[in-house]
């Protein structure tokens, strides 16, 4: 049976209203605890963490430009984060597409084919995405992992396995299957076994990074000690995962914060666990308009006259 595009909006609308729904009834359910914790304002220290998150969105174009010579591209770095950053605007469209389809027609100004563009898109997001649950195998609380803590050892031991899954064949056979269901064309990826795990370390020192700016985040409001950073960027990084796993919610707005919600609850109190992942989004938004404000100035345009790379299979 087929769905109308208007019954499919007003679905996630109707979904994405009821995880934002949620969150809020909690935090007002939970005024009386808000209020009465003790909380702490450091503008400093959010001042700085919104700088670092800045600074980790710019390291990861320059992972993805690292991404890009495993097709045989090489583009110049100022384009490609115009072009980034402009395309992760997608993401607040319903529909995790916009984000690519966007890329797609940026692309060109950054040098790119679109195909050259969507695949190393896919490829970059295949990487994140294996770290983030990779970090969270080996540094998710326990009292985090719900109903997989009884298997968090047994996963541990296997996780190092995940090197086989950057192998050059396991990536070209992922990328042949996305191109039968979307029939749509995807460069071959021509980049090493050594690239691919060298690129899975890369996309992991991101999340680090990442983890270190979130500490930063709610330090600013809250006391939390240093040594609890490793399990705060596995909870952003597996946050991160659910939102983009739920597609039809534009960014995956109200699930990443329930996700976010439920796993800083280990770490401090349940209400104020919500009303800081409802605070994360904000933080999330400042630090990508920061970067892009300053690229999106005239004149940080890549030449139109530049022929889009296509990629040098070998």
């Amino acid at each position: 049976m087929k769905v109308s595009s208007g019954w499919r909006r007003a679905a996630s609308t109707l979904l994405v209203a009821a995880a934002v729904g949620f969150l809020g009834r909690e935090i007002v359910r939970s005024a009386a605890g808000l209020r009465s914790f003790e909380w702490h304002a450091r503008p400093g220290l959010l001042v700085l963490s919104v700088l670092a998150l800045s600074a980790v969105l710019l390291w990861g174009v320059a992972v993805w430009r690292m991404t890009l010579a495993g097709f045989g591209v090489d583009a110049p770095f100022r384009p490609l984060a115009r072009a980034w950053f402009i395309a992760n605007l997608g993401r607040y469209i319903p529909g995790v597409v916009w984000q690519f389809l966007s890329l797609a027609q940026l692309g060109p100004a950054a040098g790119l084919s679109p195909v050259v563009a969507v695949t190393s898109l896919l490829v970059q997001m295949g990487f994140l995405f294996l770290s983030a649950l990779l970090l969270g195998v080996y540094f998710i609380p326990l009292g985090g992992a719900g109903f997989l803590a009884p298997a968090l050892p047994v996963l541990r031991w296997a996780a190092p396995a995940a090197v086989l899954l950057v192998h050059p064949r396991m990536i070209r056979t992922a990328l042949k299957l996305v191109s039968r269901v979307t029939r749509r064309p995807m460069l071959p990826w021509n980049g090493s076994w050594a690239g691919g795990v060298k690129l899975l370390l890369l996309a992991g020192l991101t999340w680090g990074m990442y983890g270190v700016a979130f500490y930063l985040f709610l330090l600013a409001f809250v006391d939390v000690p240093a040594s609890t950073i490793p399990a705060l960027t596995a909870m952003n990084a597996l946050a991160w995962v659910v939102g983009y796993l739920v597609f039809f919610a534009p960014g995956g707005l109200g699930y990443k914060e329930l996700a976010l919600a439920a796993l800083l609850a280990t770490v401090v109190p349940r209400p104020v666990a919500f009303a800081l992942a409802l605070a994360a989004r904000l933080w999330t938004v400042a630090g990508e308009l920061l970067p892009a404000a300053f690229l999106l100035r005239p004149g940080a345009v890549a030449d139109p006259g530049a022929a889009p790379a296509e990629g040098n299979p070998r």
